[in-house]
C-alpha cells in the first residue's frame, strides 16, 4: 500500500476561492480594498495547492501589502484555518457519514463568550448554524474548530483527544473516516 501526504483539500480550494479574505476583511483589515482581497484569495488558493507552511503564506502577504509580519502571519493563520476547516465542513457532508457536529473549546480559550454557547449546545446536525456568532476576531486554532460525530465512539473520544492537545485541525482527518 502506498500512502500520500501530498493530497490537496480541494473543497478548501474551493472555499478560499469563493470566500478567502472574508474574515480578515470583517476582522482585522476592515478597509481591505476589494484588489487586495482578490489578491488574498488568490495566494491563499495556491498556498493550499502547494501546501506551503503559515509562515511561508506569511512572508507572501508581507512582500505583497508591505505590512508588518505578525500582521501578516495573523492574516494567514486566520485564512488558512478558514478554508481548511470550511473545506472540511464540506467533506463531511459530502461523506454521508458525519450526521453531526459538536463545537468544542480548546485549553486557549479563557475568556467566557459565544464560542461557551455554541459548546454548551452539544451535537448539533451538520448543516445546523450554531447559534452564537463571535463577537469579536475568531478564534485561531482549538477554540473554534467543531469536531465531527461520527457513527464511532472511539473516533470521537480520539477527536477530543485531538482538541485537548490544540491540534483541531487534524480532527476531522480521524475522526471523519467512519464508514
Amino acid at each position: 500500500m502506498k500512502v500520500r501526504f501530498d493530497l490537496v483539500n480541494e473543497p478548501a480550494v474551493s472555499f478560499a476561492r469563493d470566500h478567502g479574505g472574508e474574515l480578515t476583511r470583517r476582522w482585522l483589515l476592515p478597509g481591505l480594498a476589494d484588489s487586495a482581497l482578490s489578491q488574498l484569495r488568490a495566494l491563499v488558493v495556491q498556498a493550499i495547492q502547494e501546501g506551503w507552511s503559515v509562515r511561508q503564506l506569511g512572508a507572501k502577504i508581507e512582500t505583497a501589502w508591505g505590512i508588518a509580519r505578525m500582521l501578516a502571519d495573523t492574516v494567514a493563520t486566520t485564512e488558512i484555518a478558514s478554508a481548511q476547516e470550511n473545506g472540511t465542513l464540506i467533506g463531511w457532508r459530502q461523506s454521508q457519514v458525519v450526521r453531526a457536529k459538536r463545537w468544542l473549546l480548546g485549553s486557549e480559550h479563557k475568556a467566557t463568550d459565544a464560542c461557551d454557547q455554541n459548546a454548551a449546545a452539544g451535537e448539533i446536525a451538520i448543516d445546523q448554524p450554531f447559534r452564537a456568532a463571535c463577537s469579536r476576531r475568531p478564534h485561531m486554532q482549538a477554540a473554534r474548530a467543531p469536531c465531527p460525530r461520527s457513527l464511532n465512539e472511539a473516533q470521537h473520544r480520539n477527536c477530543a483527544k485531538y482538541q485537548e492537545k490544540g491540534t483541531a485541525l487534524n480532527c476531522g482527518e480521524t475522526a471523519g473516516e467512519t464508514k
